[in-house]
């Protein structure tokens, strides 16, 4: 057979590979569009330097020569911003070599330049030898410390001269010389016994001090090349992850004998792998740059001298074996030298921890054993490193890292979850086995703690037994539990469950059945009057729906058969809405089927028909039914009846949703408004306490028409009468909005073009997620509705260009001109980021968004506002669940703002039910409201320690002889149709004189749990809030009040100061 003629020279500008290299190797190298997840960090690597050539970076790293340490890849150092880029790269002592390379963007081509040095103390590039005629394309290099041998590894395309269609991909292993730029192959990876087909695809190789070669192939698989052996391959071990099949490179370290590998991937952001090299085993250390790219990766150390002493072996490090913080170093002297001579004398050894010398033995006998126990002032990670030396100088160091001292304990291992017959949930998991960092854990007081998903929900707490049984699941749903162990020391990262259906009824809404395993299709019943075949679970993997519900054919017998839902709990004056997928198998066969309704799981409880269906295609269709309205609450059952002649083929339902649909009119609102400033003044001595406090009738929510002097009514938005899809929506309520990033924001995930705006430029728009797919629902429903106002973090600059913007855009309310101090709230929640959490590599998500809230007492322009964090909040979403935010606003206030502003990671900020007005209930939503003219004021009633204690129409209450103590006040607004949300109060009395809650009878001190606020009866110099730690939690100077809205529940203590004179007060914030 002829040998070999490779394929003419192309290179791609957006590839990296020939132009008949395989498509994986050549798709282009595009922004990676889909939300990011930061790695685990489970690797404790050494606090050594690395360098690399930057060959792409998303941040604002030049690219060129870049150093980090270690133990922080992601904080890149430019040292030498250079021009053009590198296939690959090399470190070693005759210098630091690299394959340049030049991009021409006119003719998207890239054009080999030369094999060049690069001087590392200078930027410095000399061009040894021109490259440009060369074929190859070096994935990465590596030195050969006991040869002098430098190492290429290639991907090439082999054609054949007579067999024209014979061609493939394959790599090839090359040898380099430094100093002329020669490059010799001296093997071809190519299966011929299997026909040329299946030929490994290697990556990214290095090679230790000893002249072992290892290499990564596409598939994450480690293995070893022996030179000696026609460089035959030996599978050490996968590594586990999932390299891109572009540019890789990697390094051994002689000192920690570890290889490290700046790994990139197609869906994935870069990082830093450490590679054990006897097993393949792969921990991350941490995010590479900015998604960086690397060529050329080194570790640079120090070379001994031939004769200096060679590394100790059998170095390890034992912590105490009880938790203390000790730990036993022991080694074995070496016996050679370097240069693998005999080594004669050794002058000494010394032992660092961390660069700082703990320890030093003089005079050792080579091939002696030698041990030694540090002591650590704190637990943590601790790295040790011995160097042995002789009268020619240092020898090889070589280091250890462990753990000394209490660890957190790992994650429990194997959960498990079943559903027992009642509907509750068996939860079984195993004790971890050390602690987080591989340490010691106390296992005498290990518990456990167990979280509902979603919902946080905590279920189990100070469990010592490894399983529980959950039985609080109030409604049917999809579930899932995370498993956290607890020691003294702290809690461990949660281990998570596989999600299943669990519950006995459905009584929380919007429910949603998209049969995604066999555990939800078990919640629903089957009736099969006429024997033969019926429903069943049906795994199909379309390209819209993996999972159905399926009738399968009969030959025999016409479909009978009912598909019955779990109990529904349906409430009188409510209604519902059931919304569901359904299709045939093709055009050849006509399916029938009906839906129905009832009060019981039985043919006979199940004969009211809503609608009957034809249906003769495999394409799914949407249909939605209006539920009747049931007289009594009670439980109730929805059922798709196959009717289907004998003979036909199969029906298919999936995406079931039934919705709460009481209130789709939009028009007018009412509310019960609730009392507000609510004050405690007490009498030192008696125990008397006066309570006080505002209250402004009515409550009537219109639609405003936006007069000049500004709205004075509450306003109350949802988003539901808005068009799907609109970006920055202004309606009734004449909202602005100011995109002041000007960038464009991430696509969806899922599809191309979701709906008509994604991808658009915007501030915020309206995001109706029922009309796509579950997979956008699913983990982000709306609060009320079906509907909310969505935020969208940057892609890229408006120009297309990257890096994207941060987020800066601005939700501004119409003009306010309330007469005292209001509330300002709303429901928020970021994406969850679920693909993210299913553990392993990958925990750290994109589901932290950042926001500011705040008021304008003038303009609407960004500046005008002032805001009431120093630092942008934050809400972080694990799930399908919202958060509320409640502000105290003042009174002079005519606009308020919420501005999105998450500076990295960032992906979707949604918004829902908005509320600016008297700090009351969140209004009923439409047809669940009162009438316009039903809101009658009756009386307000007074509650003191949870019990009754007046019901007055006057708006202050003498509560007489309280005992000395904490208090605490509510009062509510009564109205003929019902009552308000209370306004609360906390207080202290003292009978010694010391004044309640106010410190001093002069000032009273008020805290309004639903403004969020803490009022006083008269200006201070200064208010200052502390937590029970000491940590100031808020602040202001020349006020009458503080702001409680960015504290979490807790005891505080609240310092005023006045007139030089101080005094505390604890505050309750719940």
């Amino acid at each position: 057979m002829k040998l070999k003629t490779l394929a003419a020279l192309t290179l791609p500008l957006a590839g990296f590979g020939l132009l008949a290299a395989a498509p994986g190797f050549t798709q282009p190298d595009v922004p990676k569009r889909m939300k990011q997840s930061s790695p685990k960090v489970v690797a404790a690597a050494p606090a050594s330097n690395a360098m690399a050539w930057a060959v792409r970076d998303r941040g604002d790293i030049p690219l060129g020569l870049v150093s980090f340490n270690l133990n922080a890849p992601e904080n890149l150092t430019s040292m030498f911003a250079l021009p053009d880029k590198a296939y690959a790269g090399v470190n070693t002592p005759e210098g630091y070599f690299f394959y340049r390379f030049r991009e021409d963007t006119a003719n998207e081509t890239m054009e080999p330049l030369a094999w060049s040095k690069v001087d590392p103390l200078t930027g410095q590039i000399t061009d040894i030898a021109s490259w440009k005629d060369k074929y190859y394309i070096f994935n990465d290099m590596a030195y050969d410390y006991s040869t002098g041998d430098i190492y290429a590894i290639a991907r090439e395309i082999y054609t054949d001269d007579f067999l024209t269609a014979l061609t493939f991909e394959y790599s090839a292993l090359y040898k380099v010389s430094g100093t002329t730029g020669v490059a010799t192959r001296v093997k071809q990876f190519i299966n011929w016994e299997n026909g040329a087909m299946g030929n490994p695809t290697y990556i990214t190789m290095t090679a230790d001090i000893d002249g072992n070669l290892y290499v990564i192939d596409i598939s994450g698989n480690l293995l070893r090349l022996d030179p000696e052996n026609d460089y035959a391959e030996t599978l050490i071990g996968r590594t586990g992850r999932t390299p891109a099949s572009r540019l890789q490179t990697m390094d051994y370290d002689p000192v920690s004998r570890r290889i490290f590998w700046a790994a990139d991937y197609s869906t994935a952001l870069a990082d830093l792998c450490m590679i054990d090299p006897a097993t393949g085993k792969t921990e991350v250390v941490g995010l590479l740059g900015t998604d960086s790219r690397m060529a050329g990766l080194t570790v640079p150390f120090a070379y001994p001298a031939s004769g200096a002493p060679a590394g100790v072996s059998a170095l390890t490090a034992t912590p105490d074996a009880t938790g203390g913080n000790s730990v036993k170093i022991s080694f074995t002297a070496p016996s050679k030298t370097y240069g693998k001579t005999n080594l004669a004398s050794i002058s000494g050894i010394t032992l660092s921890r961390g660069g700082e010398q703990v320890n030093a033995w003089a005079s050792v006998t080579p091939g002696s054993a030698l041990d030694f126990t540090d002591n650590v002032a704190a637990p943590g990670s601790y790295t040790y490193t011995v160097t042995p030396k002789n009268v020619l100088g240092a020898g090889l160091p070589q280091s250890v890292t462990c753990w000394v001292g209490h660890d957190v304990p790992d994650s429990p291992a194997n959960v498990g979850i079943g559903r027992n017959d009642d509907g509750s949930a068996l939860i079984v998991w195993e004790a971890p086995e050390q602690g987080k960092h591989g340490g010691w854990i106390d296992r005498q007081n290990l518990t456990y703690k167990v979280v509902r998903m979603p919902g946080g929900t905590l279920v189990g707490k100070d469990l010592t037994d490894t399983e529980f049984t959950d039985r609080t699941i109030t409604t049917m749903s999809k579930y899932s539990y995370m498993i956290y162990a607890v020691t003294p020391d702290g809690e461990s990262d949660p281990a998570s469950s596989i999600e299943i259906a669990l519950g006995s009824q459905i009584a929380l809404f919007p429910y949603n059945c998209c049969f995604e395993d066999i555990s939800v299709f078990n919640t629903w019943s089957v009736l099969n009057p006429n024997g033969g075949e019926s429903w069943e679970w049906k795994h199909r993997g379309m390209k819209d729906y993996d999972a159905f519900a399926m009738y399968k054919y009969d030959n025999k017998n016409d479909a009978d058969d009912y598909l019955v839902s779990p109990p529904i709990q349906l409430k009188a004056g409510s209604t519902y809405s059931l919304k569901f997928n359904y299709r045939g198998s093709n055009a050849n066969y006509t399916e029938t089927f009906d839906v129905r309704f009832g009060n019981a799981p039985t043919v006979e409880g199940l004969t009211n028909v809503l609608k009957s269906y034809s249906v003769k295609t495999g394409d799914g269709a949407f249909s939605t039914l209006d539920l009747p309205a049931v007289e009594t609450d009670g439980i109730y059952y929805i059922a798709f009846h196959a009717t289907s002649p004998k003979g036909q083929y199969n029906l298919y339902i999936t995406d079931v949703t039934i919705a709460r649909t009481s209130g789709e009119d939009p028009g007018i609102i009412d509310t019960f408004v609730a009392p507000t400033a609510l004050q405690a003044t007490a009498d030192a001595g008696s125990g008397d306490v006066t309570l006080s406090w505002s209250h402004s009738e009515g409550g009537q929510v219109t639609p405003p028409e936006d007069p000049e002097t500004g709205i004075s009514t509450p306003i109350f938005d949802d988003w539901e009468t808005y068009p799907n899809w609109e970006i920055n929506p202004t309606g009734k309520y004449k909202w602005k909005y100011i995109d002041g990033d000007g960038g464009i924001p991430y696509k969806s995930d899922y599809y191309d073009m979701p709906y008509p705006t994604d991808g658009k430029p915007l501030a915020a728009m309206i995001m109706a997620p029922y009309e796509l797919t579950r997979e956008i629902y699913g983990p982000n429903p709306p609060f009320s509705g079906d509907k909310y106002l969505l935020f969208k973090s940057n892609f890229s600059a408006g120009d297309g260009t990257r890096p994207a913007p941060v987020p800066d855009d601005y939700l501004i309310s119409p003009k306010l001109n309330f007469s005292s101090d209001f509330v300002f709230s709303f429901m928020c929640k970021a994406d969850p980021d679920l693909e993210a959490a299913d553990g392993g590599m990958w925990t750290s998500r994109w589901n932290k968004e950042s926001f500011r809230v705040g008021y304008s007492t003038t303009g609407t322009d960004p500046a005008d506002f002032i805001w009431l964090t120093d630092q942008p909040e934050t809400v972080t979403s694990v799930d399908d669940s919202w958060k509320k935010r409640e502000y105290a606003i003042p009174a002079a206030a005519r606009h308020v703002c919420i501005n999105y502003c998450t500076p990295e990671n960032g992906y979707w900020f949604m918004v829902d039910d908005i509320y600016i007005g008297a700090p009351a209930a969140t209004p009923a939503r439409r047809a669940d409201a009162a009438p316009a003219d039903a809101s009658t004021f009756k009386n307000f009633d007074v509650y003191v320690d949870g019990a009754k204690v007046a019901s007055t129409p006057a708006t202050s209450h003498v509560v007489k002889g309280l005992a000395e103590g904490h208090h605490t006040a509510r009062v509510v607004a009564v109205y003929a149709e019902g009552e308000s949300e209370p306004a609360e109060i906390d207080f202290l009395v003292r009978l010694s004189g010391i004044a309640p809650v106010g410190a001093d009878a002069d000032i009273s001190v008020s805290l309004n749990q639903a403004a969020r606020a803490v009022r006083f009866s008269s200006p201070v110099d200064k208010a200052e809030l502390f937590d029970i730690n000491g940590r100031s939690a808020a602040s202001a100077t020349n006020t009458e009040g503080i702001s409680i809205a960015p504290c979490p529940a807790g005891i505080y203590i609240l310092r005023l100061e006045q007139a030089g004179r101080q005094r505390t007060v604890r505050i309750i914030v719940k």
